[in-house]
């Protein structure tokens, strides 16, 4: 059903959430669209300039009525107290005869600014969409946020600073530090020391003299801030790099209890005399020899699941995420409350201390990062081992969609994805880098655009969604505003690309007959694609499609309320990022009588006049010709010239 506009007020509803945080997954909507003061105009946006833009955060202003004082933070009687910042809020419209709202604008707020305007109380909210939220979170390193992600209950990365004596646990449960220990004498150990194997901070090295003589980290005063008792199931993990091994056993890492007299290793994982992983139990007994050898100069990811069923105890060992191991049967578990009884008091990273005990030691040499404990985790074993093997790995080879979705899970927020993502993604160095920032590379892998949906929710589309794209909305070019006109410019102009990735040579592809026409327009950008030769496909694609100005328009201007009748408003509502736009009946002096275009972001603003729609855009032309191999609609010779990226 086609729906115009019809004389009367626009029908927009406006919502907040107070009771919800900013990562709440089912807020709590209320309406407070009775106070809304439309005469004062709702205005809003989202997406991004143009197609050579990175996303920006989109806005949100409107005012509303505050006699009872509602929306005033701090006054105790006001309706929605306590109001607090990044309350989410949304907006939503209903063309004429619908029978549902359609989501317009979601976001967090930012501001509320209350005021008096000729003696009656108002009050301004200025909001954001989640790119802000995205902005504002610092990433650690890959291999720290991989781990997070899976929630230990303890967790040491070893990234702390050169110099320091203590390592501190980031998994925020248990607040605690672990301090150096030396055991003998002699030895060192160096925070700072290398790299992760794909990010860029420093880990911890270990150099005993011997097994018995060197140095460890261990939980400080032998107690945690509230005890950590081992349930039915528990795993420990590390990341580890040795080059020899050892002389005899040696500990990685190990949590054990604080009992009177010498402390008990209750669960622990280390490497043995022939260079392969093990775990331990009791006192340091090895119960479970592995297969692989990890003292090759490699990173490898070492851990143990210990599991309580019909009161026995069974553990097994995985490496570099493949069981290693069969299951051993430790026999019968020594407590009521599960694996192991005693509670966990003490965590060692390393080696042990000299209050151990016994006459030999356990000093590893080697560097060693990411030592996380889970006690009855919430993730399951599966996704620890995958996810702590993924710490090393960096999940290098997957789409850019599952990229892209991973990412959000770092962020503790839900993405969305349209499509499967056609580049594929190399590890992504990421620490100090904002969430933002992060997305955006994966954004630039896949040659498309990160925005955020009507929902709110942060969203990247397969580039093949723009291949031959169907057109979203038509408009007969009297329907957008007076002020409307094409551009022939050299914006979107590239026609010399260079690209540089990890681990890869600096690519670098020039259109020289564009070059001799237009003279030189230069893109340089750094891709986390995973191949040399995906680079240069992308270098080519850029050279090919952009290597002649396109018509465009900086922003189009449609009116979709009350002035105009012949506005699809279904379809103009249905409009997003990425949407293919065309104006039909262009002047006869212009180029075309169509304008081909594309959506890059939009604005829109509601008031008693009605609404109008803004869009940014670009030409569509690059994408409407694309030739795919064995596509029966997009492999047709004289018809589709442009091979697709």
């Amino acid at each position: 059903m086609t729906r115009v506009a019809i004389p009367g007020l626009p029908d927009l509803k406006v919502e907040i959430a107070p009771t919800a945080t900013p990562f709440t997954s089912s807020p709590t909507w209320v309406d407070i669209t009775s106070d809304l003061r439309l005469q004062d105009t709702v205005t809003f946006n989202r997406g991004r300039v143009d197609q050579r833009s990175q996303a920006q955060p989109g806005t949100l202003t409107l005012t509303l009525n505050n006699s009872a004082g509602n929306y005033t933070p701090g006054l105790a009687s006001g309706a929605y107290h306590p109001l607090s910042l990044r309350c989410p809020i949304r907006v939503s419209f209903k063309p004429p005869g619908a029978g549902a709202y359609t989501v317009m604008w979601t976001g967090l707020i930012d501001e509320y600014a209350p005021g008096w305007s000729k003696n009656r109380p108002t009050v301004t909210i200025r909001a954001s969409d989640r790119l802000s939220q995205l902005q504002r979170v610092e990433l650690a390193s890959w291999e720290t946020q991989q781990t997070l992600s899976t929630s230990p209950d303890l967790f040491f990365p070893l990234t702390d600073a050169a110099g320091s004596a203590t390592v501190g646990d980031i998994a925020a449960n248990l607040g605690i530090t672990a301090t150096a220990s030396e055991r003998g004498n002699g030895g060192s150990y160096d925070l700072g020391s290398g790299s992760l194997p794909v990010d860029d901070a420093t880990v911890c090295a270990f150099t005993p003299v011997n097994a018995s003589n060197g140095w460890c980290f261990q939980s400080v005063n032998g107690s945690f801030a509230a005890p950590l008792v081992l349930s039915d199931r528990a795993v420990l993990s590390c990341l580890m790099n040795a080059t020899a091994a050892p002389a005899s056993n040696v500990l990685l890492l190990g949590a054990g209890s604080t009992t009177t007299g010498v402390p008990a290793m209750e669960l622990g994982i280390g490497v043995n005399t022939s260079g392969k992983a093990c775990v331990y139990a009791g006192y340091l007994i090895e119960v479970v020899s592995g297969t692989v050898n990890v003292v090759d100069g490699n990173w490898h990811h070492i851990a143990v699941e210990c599991t309580e069923s019909g009161s026995r105890l069974y553990y097994k060992l995985y490496v570099d995420g493949v069981q290693d191991s069969t299951t051993y049967d430790g026999g019968p578990a020594s407590g009521s409350s599960g694996v192991p009884s005693p509670l966990m008091r003490k965590v060692y990273i390393g080696g042990t201390p000299t209050e151990y005990g016994g006459a030999t030691g356990h000093q590893y040499s080697g560097q060693i990062a990411m030592c996380g404990v889970w006690d009855f985790p919430t993730a399951t074993t599966a996704d620890i081992i995958s996810e702590g093997n993924s710490a090393r790995t960096g999940t290098d080879g997957e789409t850019s969609t599952a990229r892209f979705l991973k990412l959000c899970e770092f962020a503790g927020i839900t993405g969305a994805v349209v499509g499967t993502g056609a580049a594929v993604v190399a590890r992504q160095k990421i620490a100090g880098q904002s969430i933002l920032d992060a997305l955006d590379d994966v954004g630039t892998a896949e040659v498309s655009p990160v925005y955020v949906n009507g929902a709110g929710v942060p969203t990247l589309a397969s580039r093949h969604q723009r291949y031959g794209a169907a057109v979203a909305l038509t408009l007969n070019a009297k329907d957008v505003g007076a002020d409307v006109a094409p551009i022939y410019n050299g914006d979107g102009l590239i026609n010399d690309a260079k690209g540089s990735r990890l681990a890869g040579a600096e690519q670098r592809v020039k259109n020289a007959a564009s070059i001799a026409a237009h003279g030189a327009a230069t893109s340089s950008e750094t891709y986390i694609v995973n191949t040399d030769a995906q680079l240069i496909s992308i270098l080519q694609w850029l050279t090919n499609v952009y290597d002649e100005p396109t018509f465009r328009t900086a922003s189009l201007k449609i009116d979709g309320w009350i002035k105009q009748a012949t506005v699809d408003l279904d379809d103009l509502l249905a409009l997003d990022v990425g949407s293919r736009v065309q104006v039909t009946n262009m002047p006869a002096q212009a180029a075309s009588s169509t304008l081909d275009l594309f959506v890059e972001g939009m604005s829109d603003t509601f008031n008693t006049d009605g609404w109008q729609r803004t869009l940014n855009t670009s030409g569509a032309a690059p994408y409407t010709n694309v030739w795919i191999l064995g596509d029966p609609t997009y492999s047709v010779l004289g018809s589709t010239t442009i091979p697709a990226l």
